[in-house]
């Protein structure tokens, strides 16, 4: 029955799919005449993950409970790496606690650490982890902030501890888009490669449809 529903939902993905090019045709007009690499001017940090999350302030895409998680912050001056400079990062989690790791960064501005998320299946782990980034370049404290939503299930799209129909049809939304279009959805990249919701995150959350997280 599974199987069934399986292939179900991937059809009508499928059929979906072929009206979404309307969305993507709103977003041209916003990027014509616009550059889109652009110098930063003075101190910067930028906060991101092994799966994404690059740009000040873009949060990262969704983690699993016992995944490891590694943190990277780009340290720039005007653009230009900043090497051997102390980062600090202080990890919120959803439950109140927080946590501080260090790292320094090498030749190419890049500071890195490594931490793994709580195994345990309570609903304090599940949510919103937040990462706030410092650092000091040329005796200015510069920071950034990076969040990221941690689930008892990646398909879990709209975080409710079930895979249902509300995740399909979330997913069916976000389909064939990148960060800059319009109908992005960053919790629905849950699959490799990041930065696009293509056939495999559809493969994914609908491979698990009818999981749910229960305490016992």
């Amino acid at each position: 029955m599974k199987h069934s529903v399986f292939l179900i939902l991937i059809l009508l993905f499928f059929l979906f799919s072929q009206f979404l090019p309307m969305f993507a045709t709103l977003h041209d007009w916003q990027v014509i005449g616009q550059t889109l690499e652009y110098q930063q001017e003075g101190p910067n940090i930028d906060i991101f993950t092994q799966k994404g999350g690059e740009g000040n302030d873009v949060g990262s895409p969704p983690f699993s409970l016992n995944d490891e998680v590694t943190l990277y912050a780009r340290v720039t001056y005007s653009s230009f790496p900043e090497q051997n400079k102390f980062v600090a990062f202080q990890i919120f989690n959803p439950y109140g606690g927080t946590y501080v790791l260090y790292g320094e960064t090498n030749g190419s501005g890049v500071a890195s650490e490594t931490f793994r998320l709580p195994s345990t299946e309570t609903t304090g782990n599940f949510g919103f982890w937040q990462v706030f980034a410092t650092v000091v370049v040329a005796e200015t404290v510069v920071n950034d902030t990076l969040e990221f939503h941690v689930r008892f299930n990646l398909a879990d799209v709209n975080g409710d501890l079930k895979v249902d129909i509300f995740d399909v049809v979330i997913a069916g939304l976000a389909y064939g888009s990148r960060p800059s279009d319009l109908n992005w959805n960053l919790y629905c990249d849950i699959a490799e490669p990041y930065g696009f919701v293509d056939i495999l995150d559809l493969v994914l959350i609908c491979g698990e449809y009818g999981e749910q997280w229960s305490s016992s």
